[in-house]
């Protein structure tokens, strides 16, 4: 029997091809199953109507296609008919319209409209936990989604317990998601002996699902190192800096040469901390020299990472004259690369304001002290140990020229932070010299993909 024959208006006829529709969803042959699945949506439309849980169920299928395709403008009209429909039929609460609702706001924060997500995932959440338990999948995937958005809107305060809860709670799809975004933030405000565990763990899923040398898992691998680092532990940072390192430069590896960089500058940093100043050099100026074949010497991260490591090194040596010209053109790298008011550029700052400082320089110093300390209040708050320690350091010079000179920043606890193209790594040295940025190349999602439930 030829398709003309077969009767257009059966129901079983378009259960059938919604069914084949699912199948090739499945294999992800979208482009064949999206006009499979318009078809199927108006047979239904005119056998058994708009809101019939066939069709809508249809829908939801073709605009789930749709944002597999990167497509969700075209899938948000769907899914808002999906949720009328629903809405109408079944009711407000039913754990159906509520999965609608979710795909719809989860699909609008997909399109970076993050302040129109915001107000339906707030409403979402209490209405999950309501109809389907605090620990369903359906509700731990709309509270990822809604820490995804304030993430997105920096509400880091309200979004760190919904990652806490979707992460540490019940297993669900959500849960390794929340943890990648949990040590991004965890990281973000430098509370890296927290990060530490879940980026473990990040590391551990990469590895049992993409495999040791996949380039995630290098870039996982990498991030321990860093938070391992910015505690002041290089000992132990240094085995992961080598295996990114080895990974990033054997035969065949597909890692952009800027990441490769980026890890021997971090071995460098290791060295440089536990005091082996010689290795340090050799491999800064090695990254420097590459860094320039690759990129022209501009202000790319890797580039950044030697001129702070450079200058740290002199500055352990009490050699604040040969620093301050390493130091100056990493402000400036810094400027060009990460703007004026990211955290490293105010490390870069007080990293001068201390360098000027050992050359009994007040006046330059309490001028770079002083522009990192406003800096730090506005990014990092009044009490955060960074602004405390330039606010230590500008106090011990006081008002005038022939104050005590102060060669150093000793922090307490070195410190990283990380953005969407660049992870900063401050390391202590013998010297207890400032903090300076060290940029390490990462590709950190900012928006981890939400769960449909």
């Amino acid at each position: 029997m030829g398709e003309a024959a077969l009767d257009q208006s059966d129901p079983d006829l378009a259960l059938l091809r919604f069914n084949h529709a699912e199948c090739l969803r499945a294999l992800k042959k979208f482009d064949q199953a999206v006009p499979l699945l318009h078809m199927v949506m108006a047979m239904q439309k005119s056998s058994i109507g708009a809101n019939h849980p066939d069709t809508l169920a249809s829908t939801a299928s073709l605009a789930a296609c749709l944002c597999e395709m990167r497509c969700e403008a075209n899938a948000v009209p769907l899914l808002e008919t999906v949720v009328e429909g629903r809405t109408l039929s079944l009711g407000p609460s039913h754990p159906d319209t509520l999965a609608a609702r979710h795909d719809l706001a989860s699909t609008i924060l997909a399109m970076g409209s993050w302040s129109e997500a915001l107000p339906l995932l707030y409403a979402l959440v209490p209405e999950r936990e309501a109809a389907l338990g605090p620990d369903h999948a359906g509700t731990m995937a709309s509270k990822a989604a809604l820490a995804t958005a304030l993430v997105t809107a920096r509400k880091y305060d309200e979004a760190l317990p919904l990652l806490r809860a979707v992460a540490d709670g019940a297993d669900s799809p959500s849960a390794d998601g929340a943890a990648a975004q949990l040590a991004n933030c965890l990281t973000r405000q430098d509370e890296h002996s927290d990060a530490l565990p879940y980026l473990r763990r990040v590391l551990s899923v990469k590895e049992k699902t993409l495999g040791v040398v996949h380039l995630d898992t290098i870039t996982a691998v990498s991030r321990v190192g860093t938070c391992l680092a910015s505690m002041g532990e290089p000992g132990q940072a240094l085995p992961f800096f080598q295996r990114a390192l080895g990974a990033r430069t054997a035969p065949g590896s597909r890692s952009k040469p800027l990441d490769a960089l980026s890890s021997m500058a971090g071995v460098a940093d290791c060295h440089a901390a536990m005091g082996n100043a010689d290795e340090a050099v050799r491999l800064y100026g090695k990254v420097l020299e590459m860094s320039k074949a690759n990129a022209g010497g501009g202000a790319d991260p890797a580039t950044l990472r030697a001129l702070a490591g450079l200058a740290r090194v002199h500055q352990g040596a009490g050699r604040a004259g040969d620093a301050l010209p390493l130091a100056q053109t990493l402000l400036e790298g810094c400027e060009a690369l990460l703007g004026s008011n990211h955290v490293d550029t105010l490390a870069a700052l007080q990293l001068l304001g201390g360098l000027y400082a050992a050359e009994e320089d007040g006046d330059k110093a309490r001028d770079y002290y002083g522009c990192s300390l406003s800096g730090y209040v506005k990014t990092l708050g009044a009490s955060h140990e960074k602004t405390a320690a330039v606010r230590k350091a500008l106090a011990a010079l006081g008002d005038g020229p022939h104050s005590t000179p102060v060669v150093s920043v000793s922090m307490a606890a070195p410190v990283v932070a990380v953005t969407a193209a660049v992870a900063a790594v401050a390391v202590s040295t013998p010297a207890a010299a400032a903090p300076v940025m060290v940029g390490e190349v990462e590709e950190v999602e900012e928006v981890e993909e939400v769960q449909s439930v």
